[in-house]
């Protein structure tokens, strides 16, 4: 298969993601969203210890950490996790064009790449549909306030 293959497979994976995601009310979203990006920062990490080469197991590390950083920091901050998202397909464009001497098959970096964009163009669609309904994102501690006091139906 080609690589526009795996993307698009990819993201139909992301679409159906991002289905089941928005089943959730619109202000608890970011919890699957975070979970997800942990998850999916840490499979680069287990590709890098599966190298073998201690500078790729630091490279991958360090490649996951900001994923990491944003999902346990801010899990509520839908429309943030969504950019997230969208940085990590920008770092599966990197394995994908070999820019670091890695382990990671062509396969995934093009499959994880169409989910992460498609999953993460949902995150930020729902991000704006919080703060057009009022809600306020705390920038400290991810907490998501109605502005007029009222609870968000599902859209």
């Amino acid at each position: 298969m080609t690589f526009l293959t795996h993307v698009l497979l990819g993201g139909v994976g992301g679409a159906v993601n991002a289905a089941l995601v928005s089943r959730v009310r619109l202000r608890d979203r970011g919890a699957p969203l975070a979970i997800f990006l942990g998850v999916a920062a840490g499979i680069y990490v287990g590709y890098g210890l599966q190298d073998g080469r201690p500078s790729q197991a630091l490279l991958q590390l360090l490649g996951a950490l900001p994923f990491i950083v944003v999902a346990a920091t801010w899990p509520r901050a839908v429309g943030l996790l969504g950019i997230a998202w969208l940085a990590h397909g920008v770092w599966d464009g990197v394995h994908e064009l070999r820019v670091v001497d890695t382990m990671v098959p062509s396969w995934y970096a093009g499959a994880c790449l169409g989910w992460d964009v498609v999953l993460g163009a949902a995150a930020v669609h729902w991000g704006h549909a919080l703060r057009g309904r009022g809600a306020v994102t705390s920038a400290v501690s991810g907490d998501v306030e109605q502005a007029d006091g009222a609870d968000e139906a599902r859209p």
